[in-house]
């Protein structure tokens, strides 16, 4: 078993730059918000843990297991820009504004986006 943390600490970086890419850009142009609304919940900050995983999950090999334990440190990371977004805009729907919250959401995130990219990889089409 083992865990590329360089490469977890390096997807959640991406991801929460992009978060913090997409904040700013809703935030700066308006339509886009409209364009993407958030659809049952999942806001464009979500994805972007969600994805934190997914990214962990799809480039490195090992088992569910690890998979596991990597995208959750990935979407924890990822996570944690959502909170910097609630410091530079507090009124941005991508925002977090309490730790826990935020450490909790990366971890949901982090673990659901690498469960869909295991499903991916796992079905034969």
């Amino acid at each position: 078993m083992s865990i590329n943390i360089r490469g977890a600490v390096v997807a959640g970086l991406v991801w929460g730059v992009i978060a913090l890419l997409l904040a700013l850009l809703v935030q700066f142009v308006p339509v886009i918000g409209q364009l993407v609304p958030p659809y049952a919940g999942i806001t464009l900050g979500l994805f972007a843990v969600l994805f934190a995983g997914v990214h962990y999950a799809a480039r490195n090999r090992g088992g569910i297991f690890e998979h596991l334990i990597g995208g959750i440190i990935a979407g924890i990371i990822a996570g944690l820009f959502l909170l910097v977004i609630g410091f530079i805009i507090p009124a941005s729907p991508a925002a977090s504004h309490d730790i826990v919250g935020t450490l909790i959401l990366g971890l949901i995130g982090g673990a659901l986006g690498t469960l869909g990219m295991q499903v991916v990889n796992r079905v034969n089409f």
